[in-house]
């Protein structure tokens, strides 16, 4: 967080032992595959579509049969708001997973 100069990390949980990390900084698309690849537990299959897709999404939605997610810890840096214009779509990793998600990058105010 220091390294990269990024906001409030906000962690949110719905399973135990099953995590989402927010943060609302604005980097260029490299930066954001570097910020990935230093993350301690990274999902390498976020990481694939991310690469796939040439963009960032950020999950909204639950995730099928679990609840709502909780924040369960905030990293403390500098506040920024959440983005007040992004694309929402609908997208499909994957016969098991599909998911809505408001995209953060090019398009997004």
């Amino acid at each position: 967080m220091r390294k990269f100069h990024l906001s409030h990390i906000y962690i949110t949980s719905d399973l135990e032992g099953s995590y989402r990390v927010w943060c609302y900084s604005k980097v260029d698309f490299k930066r954001y595959l570097e910020i990935l690849l230093k993350t301690k537990f990274l999902d390498w299959n976020f990481f694939y579509w991310t690469v796939v897709r040439g963009k960032a999404t950020l999950r909204t939605s639950n995730k099928q049969n679990r609840p709502p997610q909780k924040v369960v810890g905030i990293l403390q840096s500098y506040s920024v708001p959440f983005p007040e214009s992004c694309e929402k779509v609908v997208y499909d990793t994957g016969i098991e997973k599909r998911g809505t998600s408001v995209l953060l990058g090019g398009r997004c105010g």
